[in-house]
């Protein structure tokens, strides 16, 4: 038979067996640390979604955030990375950490500006002079009441789109030189999916298949090595959520994990994923087959504010399909949190008078 003089057989070297009395020992000590607050869980400044991951996501997992354009996905974010820091980096916490953002889609200094525009409840309108010069004198209130703060915040950004190999090179090397000395939890942001850069000649499929095979080997990586990561991932919508016959049938208004952007290889290896839809933006007037409001009125102004639904469908370490209701404060770039019993008055309201009012 005819052999490639050239040919060279490629070296394969067998992975490292684990026997079942390491496995156990392992989840015994990481219990264990789990007791004495040694591992912690991640918690964000939303109480009801830290009620539905069990108090905190779990480290060493990625979460996938997704919604239609304009539903919120980048600020839910941002507002998750810092408030997770900034619970690690509070008297109350053990541990600390940093977060690294990979910021492909926005200039870095731009969530800068979101972030200041949510703490001093300024309009991003009124902070960069959009319709009249904005007061010196206010900006530098703002300066000293904000922008010196977050100075101090352990963030890092990574602004041009790199591909996969980058990015996990860029997050072991990251973790090795600031965490692993210290202990430090490390949370990575990837601001989106599909902008990552890709290999030579990678079409859309296998781009975002090449980013979270990388992302997930980074990962466990980081793990054997004693580190903690969380991942944050966002990810498109594709078009069948706006398909009309979702649109006319109460029972197909729920988000599904097939309606991510190259679904398949994202569900895979996402431990969470949360999906941030507002139904306003679809013209449905009454929410899915429990006809959830969509709006919430003032009675004496006749704003509307829209209710936004969180729904977490998928959940590795614990009850999936769960819903969160929210109400739309992405003008100051957050949401608003409505307590369940609250929700409940909304609710009622709605199915008696078909409006919800305030």
């Amino acid at each position: 038979m005819y052999q490639n003089q050239n040919y060279t057989k490629p070296k394969i070297t067998v992975p490292k067996l684990l026997d079942q009395k390491t496995v156990v020992e392992q989840n015994y000590q990481y219990a264990l640390k789990r007791s004495r607050g040694e591992i912690v869980s991640l918690a964000t400044c939303y109480k009801g979604l830290n009620h539905i991951i069990q108090g905190g996501f779990e480290s060493n997992t990625m979460l996938t955030i997704s919604a239609l354009s304009g539903g919120g996905k980048s600020t839910l974010a941002k507002r998750l990375v810092n408030s997770i820091i900034a619970n690690l980096s509070s008297g109350n916490s053990p541990k600390k950490g940093i977060a690294l953002s990979f910021n492909f889609e926005m200039l870095a200094h731009k969530t800068v500006g979101r972030e200041i525009a949510n703490r001093s409840k300024t309009l991003l309108s009124d902070l960069y002079s959009s319709y009249g010069k904005t007061d010196e004198k206010f900006l530098e209130e703002l300066y000293e009441d904000h922008y010196k703060k977050l100075m101090n915040y352990p963030l890092y950004y990574v602004e041009e789109p790199q591909n996969d190999l980058v990015i996990g090179k860029t997050i072991y090397e990251t973790w090795k030189k600031l965490c692993k000395p210290t202990g430090k939890y490390m949370i990575v942001e990837i601001d989106h999916a599909s902008i990552t850069k890709g290999r030579q000649n990678e079409d859309a499929k296998r781009k975002i298949d090449n980013l979270m095979e990388t992302l997930n080997y980074t990962k466990k990586k980081i793990a054997s090595e004693g580190g903690n990561v969380f991942y944050i991932v966002l990810s498109q919508m594709n078009r069948d959520i706006k398909h009309r016959d979702r649109i006319m049938t109460e029972e197909l208004h729920y988000p599904i994990s097939s309606d991510l952007f190259q679904s398949s290889t994202i569900e895979h290896f996402s431990d969470y994923i949360l999906i941030s839809h507002m139904p306003s933006k679809l013209n449905i007037k009454s929410y899915t087959d429990q006809k959830l409001p969509v709006y919430l009125m003032a009675e004496k102004t006749g704003e509307a504010t829209q209710f936004i639904y969180w729904h977490l469908i998928k959940n590795r370490e614990g009850e999936a399909d769960r819903t969160v209701p929210m109400l739309n404060n992405l003008k100051y770039f957050d949401f608003t949190e409505i307590s369940s019993e609250k929700f409940k008055e909304y609710h009622q309201q709605f199915m008696q008078k078909g409006i919800v009012t305030k």
